[in-house]
């Protein structure tokens, strides 16, 4: 006869959809180790700051998968056959809670900090198209370590990790709710002033456009993978379905952070790919002579590295989204 209760039911049935989310998890942390070994590989020229960025995302990336890891194991190890006890490994979901609101919030502060630099470096942009977009970089920092130091408070009184309390869902609807709403935004403003900088030349347009799409597919990730560790929970609180979500999004997070550092080299590239152009005006530009008999000869009437497209507006953008280290030592640009 079985004996089993709806509750050891609904949790077993769930066990299954939890070890594949933490397995999907152990691949993407596989992913983010050989990131970060090439980023540091082939960037070693980066910027301190840059790569201590690099390695404090690294480091809570692999926090995070410790305690996923002790999750797991209790789960299945430890206390195999006894889900009562099961549900109380409080300390493991509480360090994975911690360790992915200090790096989500890290994340976002990094990349609203660079928008922040940016529109004020720029003259491209309006004083009023500069205000705008410094006061919603404040609103949404400030929102993010708002809903944290709430979520961070209310995380440490739990006592259970399943059908938690009423007051505690709510802080789970508004925290998940605001991280998809912040990394939307940090999105589109991303995409609005990167396509604001757009200077009506191919090879500049070209970066500028894999930039934008960069930033629209992270920032739908992580946007929908909260979405959806949310849903999980709101559609089933007494089960493991939320945790096959939650062990992941720190991983995207990580990725799409690295992603970003391991395609800087490929776009600043386009850009210093060294060419011979004469203008029919006064001007000539031309590559170093050593280099002009190995790169093409284009003739131009108009748009001879004019000043906006090697403007120092375009290498902030490049280096101040993308980290500095790459020394534009392709080719130089001579007047005559």
């Amino acid at each position: 006869m079985d004996m089993t209760s709806p509750f050891e039911a609904d949790f077993y049935s769930t066990i299954g959809v939890a070890f594949f989310g933490f397995t999907v998890s152990a691949v993407l942390y596989g992913i983010t180790v050989l990131q970060a070994y090439q980023y540091f590989m082939n960037s070693p020229n980066d910027s301190k700051k840059r790569k201590a960025s690099t390695i404090v995302v690294c480091i809570l990336d692999t926090v995070h998968f410790v305690f996923s890891i002790h999750m797991m194991y209790s789960f299945l190890i430890q206390h195999s056959g006894d889900p009562e006890a099961a549900t109380r490994i409080v300390w493991s979901l509480k360090g994975l809670g911690s360790t992915q609101l200090f790096f989500i919030v890290f994340v976002q502060f990094y990349y609203l900090q660079k928008i922040w630099k940016y529109v004020t470096r720029n003259a491209m942009f309006s004083t009023r198209f500069i205000r705008v977009v410094q006061l919603g970089a404040i609103f949404m920092g400030s929102l993010a370590v708002a809903v944290g130091i709430v979520f961070l408070f209310h995380l440490q009184h739990i006592n259970v990790i399943l059908n938690f309390s009423v007051g505690f869902e709510y802080v789970i609807y508004m925290g998940f709710g605001a991280t998809a709403v912040i990394d939307s935004s940090i999105a589109l403003a991303m995409c609005i002033i990167l396509y604001k900088s757009r200077v009506g030349s191919g090879r500049t347009d070209d970066v500028v456009s894999r930039i934008i799409r960069y930033f629209i597919g992270s920032g739908l990730v992580t946007s929908l993978a909260s979405i959806l560790c949310l849903i999980l929970y709101v559609a089933q609180p007494d089960t493991l379905l939320y945790l096959a979500m939650e062990y992941s999004i720190s991983r995207l997070y990580a990725n799409s952070f690295l992603a970003m550092c391991n395609d800087r080299r490929r776009r600043l590239d386009m850009l210093d790919a060294p060419t011979v152009r004469f203008h029919t005006g006064s001007n000539i530009y031309f590559a170093e002579p050593e280099n002009t008999n190995h790169h093409h000869i284009e003739l131009s009437g108009t748009d001879c590295l004019s000043p906006k497209l090697w403007s120092q507006d375009l290498k902030v953008e490049l280096e101040g989204l993308c980290g500095k280290g790459m020394k534009n030592s392709s080719s130089r640009c001579y007047t005559v």
